[in-house]
């Protein structure tokens, strides 16, 4: 150990480090420990200030005062992002490179590649920022949205995007970003073989508990798409219905994907409000009770493979129902816009095999789909 220590204290004299630098090495290292056990439900138990140095001194050594990448992005994406999915694709070599950038003076941005299937697309940036910007606050995120050139900006949603910090130094802290785009853009963008525009919106402090949304100008990225790592998804044509609350409810299609299930749903409503208050009743959701209390609501539309549920995706139920002959939602405010409404409703990924079954179910109505 006493051979180490002077090797390690050789090191800084080299680095010509200020004396403070082995406290704020030791806060950094425990805190980034702290974040990860934390995040994966631990104990976290506090590690000692040798191990501490040990871990600067593996991990930086003699490259400067800069925290290096020690996390591989296949890494970020499993531990940090809950994504095993895109972490086996970087794995394997299942993406596609790019190498579309774009500044504005304070944010650097460059999109690094991307990835998924036929029913997910995923876009993996790299965003360098100034530190002045985001003071310390390690738990960042971006707003960023997609659109075809020429298109008006404001027309489309922005989608906010979790950040994972790799490397910091005094004046420029760098993440990397995962973006899920609109499949309808890749599908353009690759088929056309034009432009879209990747357009970082604003930055997010506090991204999980109380987002703190500050504006970002002028940042936007030409990109052109590939398709050629997207992965076949498996789609099933059911065309089959049943009652739900005295309603006709046809199930389309169900499309299963390495990232998700998404079932293809179709029902008639009198006009937009009904729709969506219908749509409720087949999601899983909170019903108030005559208590006027929050409780489960108990009854919903349920996938069963080999007989066990199959849990719904975090944005199981996140984009509106809409009227199939008005894709634009030009009506959605009218009270007087009957029609087809389609939705879809997304769950986790199934890993469907050859003689698996598959139901569809909404308290005893079944629909055997496989």
């Amino acid at each position: 150990m006493r051979d180490f220590m002077q090797k390690y204290k050789k090191e800084l004299d080299d680095l010509k480090i200020r004396d403070s630098f082995e406290d704020e090495i030791f806060n950094m290292i425990t805190d980034s420990q702290k974040k990860r056990l934390i995040k994966k439900k631990f104990y976290f138990a506090k590690i000692s200030r040798v191990a501490a140095m040990l871990l600067f001194f593996i991990v930086i050594g003699g490259s400067g005062y800069v925290m290096a990448k020690s996390w591989n992005i296949d890494d970020i994406l499993r531990e940090r992002f809950f994504d095993k999915v895109s972490a086996d694709k970087i794995k394997k070599g299942e993406y596609d490179e790019l190498a579309a950038s774009g500044e504005n003076g304070e944010i650097t941005a460059k999109c690094i590649n991307t990835m998924g299937d036929e029913r997910t697309y995923i876009m993996l940036l790299e965003v360098s920022i100034k530190k002045e910007k985001v003071r310390d606050n390690r738990d960042l995120g971006f707003g960023i949205k997609a659109y075809c050139r020429g298109d008006n900006p404001s027309d489309y949603k922005v989608t906010s995007c979790p950040a994972e910090v790799t490397e910091e130094d005094d004046e420029t802290v760098r993440c990397l970003v995962k973006y899920e785009m609109p499949l309808y853009f890749a599908n353009y963008s690759s088929g056309k073989d034009e432009e879209i525009i990747i357009d970082i919106c604003n930055f997010i402090l506090d991204y999980k508990e109380n987002p703190e949304i500050h504006s970002v100008y002028e940042l936007e990225i030409p990109v052109t798409l590939s398709m050629d790592s997207i992965q076949k998804a498996e789609k099933i044509e059911v065309n089959q219905s049943m009652m739900i609350k005295n309603r006709k409810v046809f199930i389309e299609n169900i499309c299963l994907s390495e990232y998700k299930t998404e079932i293809e749903i179709k029902f008639y409503a009198k006009n937009y409000n009904d729709a969506n208050k219908f749509w409720k009743i087949m999601a899983m959701d909170y019903i108030i009770d005559d208590n006027l209390e929050y409780k489960d609501q108990k009854v919903y539309l349920k996938l069963y493979h080999n007989g066990n549920p199959v849990d719904f995706a975090d944005d199981y139920r996140d984009y509106a129902a809409v009227n199939s002959s008005d894709q634009n939602m030009e009506k959605k405010n009218e009270e007087n816009n009957p029609g087809d409404y389609v939705n879809v409703l997304n769950l986790k990924a199934v890993d469907y095999k050859d003689g698996d079954t598959l139901e569809l179910r909404y308290g005893e109505s079944c629909i055997k789909i496989k």
